[in-house]
């Protein structure tokens, strides 16, 4: 789980890490049209390595808050289409 590598890494300190872990978030996110979680992502991304830890661990609470919302969504949508199939 990347949010949670994210808040590894962040805790460790190792903002490549971190940094790592947000942009492959984005680019998952982006490609399943989870938009928040891919924006908040982005922003996560720019801020990585100056922003003090302060800064990015709400906004890593909130990343993982809408990436729960996110992956609820598409397993309903993919239940839905298996329904309507079968």
């Amino acid at each position: 789980d990347q949010c949670a590598a994210a808040v590894a890494a962040l805790d460790a300190g190792d903002r490549r890490t971190l940094h790592r872990a947000v942009h492959t978030l984005k680019s998952a996110s982006a490609n399943v049209g989870a938009r928040r979680v891919s924006a908040l992502s982005r922003e996560l991304e720019s801020m990585a390595n100056e922003a003090a830890p302060e800064v990015l661990g709400p906004l890593l609470h909130r990343l993982d808050e809408e990436r729960q919302r996110a992956a609820e969504a598409l397993h309903r949508e993919v239940l839905e289409k298996r329904d309507e199939t079968v």
